[in-house]
């Protein structure tokens, strides 16, 4: 490639634009490199005559993969690896005339360099050197096509390494309705094959074994496709591929090429997912930022419940993600049900560590009085699967009246399943001052704000009732000195089942709740003739 740039063809037609529209439709995978050959030969050959600079090829494998980027949220460098990667493949392929990949690489390596965004530069300058490195292996390769060590036996026969590969990967390409028994034998020559980086380049293969995983999953055959994708995810550590490499694995399979429909069956069942996880973790556009990013613009429910799921199979790894999209500063300005989504998921991942389920604890905390009912239930779920005791004060502040905005607990119903859920993971903490104060709303000393009157006492002597060992001390107390003071009421009278001038309604409630309590205090009470009535 020189600097001399030779627009028109022999035939008077402009054989730049016609080779540059080749090229991309050839980099869109609209036509095979065989059909455009021509056109790949005249704009990317390396010896004389030459048609185009480097830096001009390097100018449109750019933009195509600016362009691309931005569609898909993935890093340029992946595309522009995979153009080039692509070009090398059509030269194995023999689609290119008076070419050489080492010098076209060597060449087009700086050019590229400059068009890629500096905190991408590293990454591409790998790959580019693995591409290299693949070219002299598969130079080797060749060069020793006897069998021994660079051989592999597929379909019972020995072949040289590069060849043995090319055939496993094409078998799984082309046979994607392949019986239960067809699987089982392309499978095994597919593991005998991905046992080496030698021989084919390792991320074209991958990438190739990707999009047949897909294919096959599309047909239904959902068992031979997670078997797939589970393959190359172990492949992806064992042959320890570069961050970079796995991005351009990753990119392999786009969201138009997979059914969601069937995929979104799949991980809506709890026992599938987990066997699921390869291949949400193959499948780039499913990442986690990214699902993000569909989570706060997707309409339509049943996607983003598959995006949901999807963000669960990665768990603690993407939790992060999760705290820092509910700082204060984020979570104002995004749509309330994302928050909810973003809740939902913080119920149901566990943390990576102690001080990340801390930050979670505190992201979350903020939203138990929100004025949406939907984000306090959320909050309340999540603060419950993430545990501790550093939860305790953000629930204490769920049965606070004063800490809700105004005018936003006018809902009944709403709130009343708001503050039982709020009261049972006071209970279920263990903590001594949250139980206490649950006893203070059984016997109407605190909540009465929340204008709910006997229901609410009645939810939190249900709550309280449900507490196999015997309330605290401080509870206890909080019990028996209520019902004490009703039993030393100057102003009553009480014959048979007839009381006038004490709540008798709570006395059985509550006599029930301490009837186990070990605290003297309580047994005095409850030993009071009077108290011995409401007593079953």
């Amino acid at each position: 490639m020189t600097d001399d740039v030779t627009l028109e063809g022999p035939d008077d037609q402009d054989a730049g634009l016609r080779a540059r529209s080749d090229f991309l439709d050839f980099l869109n995978d609209v036509r095979p490199s065989m059909f455009v050959g021509e056109s790949l030969s005249w704009l990317l050959r390396t010896e004389a005559p030459f048609h185009v600079q480097a830096s001009d090829v390097a100018e449109l494998i750019a933009a195509w993969g600016e362009e691309r980027a931005r569609l898909s949220h993935q890093p340029r460098s992946v595309y522009f690896l995979n153009a080039l990667r692509k070009i090398v493949d059509a030269h194995r392929a023999n689609a290119v005339r008076d070419f050489d990949p080492d010098s076209f690489l060597v060449a087009i390596g700086p050019g590229l360099s400059s068009l890629c965004p500096s905190s991408e530069a590293g990454g591409l300058h790998a790959g580019l050197r693995e591409l290299r490195s693949s070219l002299a292996r598969s130079v080797a390769v060749a060069a020793d096509a006897s069998g021994g060590e660079n051989s592999i036996e597929i379909q019972g026969a020995r072949y040289p390494l590069k060849t043995g590969q090319e055939k496993a990967i094409a078998r799984l390409e082309h046979e994607a309705y392949m019986t239960d028994d067809v699987f089982e034998s392309v499978f095994a020559d597919l593991q005998t094959a991905m046992s080496t980086r030698v021989g084919l380049p390792i991320h074209t293969a991958l990438h190739r074994i990707a999009r047949a995983g897909a294919a096959i999953f599309n047909t239904g055959r959902v068992p031979q496709a997670l078997r797939v994708f589970s393959l190359i995810d172990e492949s992806l550590d064992r042959l320890k591929i570069s961050p970079e490499g796995r991005l351009e694995v990753q990119a392999a399979v786009r969201e138009t090429d997979i059914n969601e429909g069937l995929l979104a069956k799949v991980l809506q069942d709890s026992e599938r997912r987990a066997e699921a996880a390869p291949m949400v973790r193959t499948l780039g556009y499913l990442n986690p930022f990214d699902a993000l990013l569909v989570l706060a613009e997707e309409k339509r429910r049943d996607r983003r419940r598959l995006f949901l799921n999807a963000f669960e199979v990665y768990g603690a790894e993407a939790m992060p993600l999760l705290v820092d999209r509910l700082a204060p500063s984020v979570a104002s300005a995004q749509p309330w049900y994302l928050t909810r989504n973003l809740l939902y998921l913080l119920s149901r991942i566990d943390a990576p560590d102690d001080s990340t389920r801390k930050r979670a604890i505190e992201a979350v905390g903020r939203f138990v009085t929100s004025d949406q009912p939907q984000l306090r239930t959320a909050a309340l779920a999540a603060l419950k699967h993430q545990g501790g005791r550093e939860c305790v004060p953000y629930v204490v502040r769920a049965v606070d009246p004063a800490a809700y905005p105004a005018g936003t607990i006018d809902d009944t119903e709403s709130l009343k399943r708001h503050l039982f859920q709020a009261m049972e993971l006071m209970l279920d903490s263990g903590n001594e001052t949250a139980i206490s104060i649950v006893a203070e709303i059984a016997t109407g000393q605190r909540g009465s704000e929340f204008d709910l009157g006997q229901p609410l006492k009645d939810e939190a002597c249900v709550a309280l009732g449900r507490r196999k060992a015997p309330l605290p001390r401080r509870a206890a107390l909080v019990v028996a000195n209520y019902l004490s003071a009703q039993v030393s009421k100057k102003f009553k009278i009480v014959t048979g089942n007839f009381a006038l001038g004490i709540d008798a309604h709570a006395c059985k409630q509550l006599s029930a709740l301490i009837a186990d309590s070990p605290e003297q205090e309580a047994k005095d009470v409850l030993a009071h003739p009077l108290m011995l009535r409401f007593q079953d």
